[in-house]
């Protein structure tokens, strides 16, 4: 298979291997692999704007240093970030949310299930007449809303 070669970088895809061997992350086979096709695809962007009379770093500096910052937003962007650090020494932290299984959390294994099977609610006991009015009526009731307040209701544009 032919090397991707971007300006001082004669094997990008080896390049982003190292960035992510030195990131620290623990990661599966499936995750470095996500991780490094999204660097991977990140320097071929980066490599289209990249000016090299412009500046005197080389591409390599360059890209290794975008590469590091975008291994982090590949993290958040899969794990969701927990720490916010501000500029005058704060810091936030937000623990992960976690799933809650709702079939799972009675002492037989299925508390939801059979809490919804017992049919304890009357139907007719539940039914309160006021809500009634007010999900049959609709918009009709608001014209007897404003004559309660004693206001003329506004005109309706057809």
């Amino acid at each position: 298979m032919p090397r991707l070669a971007l300006y001082d970088i004669a094997d990008t895809a080896g390049f982003v291997g190292a960035i992510v061997n030195r990131s620290g992350l623990t990661l599966s086979w499936s995750d470095r692999e996500d991780l490094e096709q999204f660097l991977l695809a990140t320097a071929w962007e980066i490599s289209l704007t990249f000016d090299p009379g412009k500046g005197s770093v080389g591409f390599s500096t360059y890209a290794g240093s975008i590469l590091r910052r975008r291994t982090h937003d590949w993290v958040r962007q899969r794990n969701g970030r927990t720490i916010w650090r501000f500029g005058d020494g704060r810091v936030h932290e937000r623990p992960r949310p976690f799933l809650l299984s709702l079939n799972m959390d009675g002492p037989d294994g299925d508390r939801l299930r059979s809490t919804l099977d017992e049919g304890v609610g009357d139907p007719a006991a539940d039914c309160d007449p006021d809500r009634e009015r007010l999900l049959g009526d609709g918009d009709r009731s608001r014209d007897r809303d404003y004559a309660v307040l004693g206001l003329d209701p506004p005109r309706r544009t057809a």
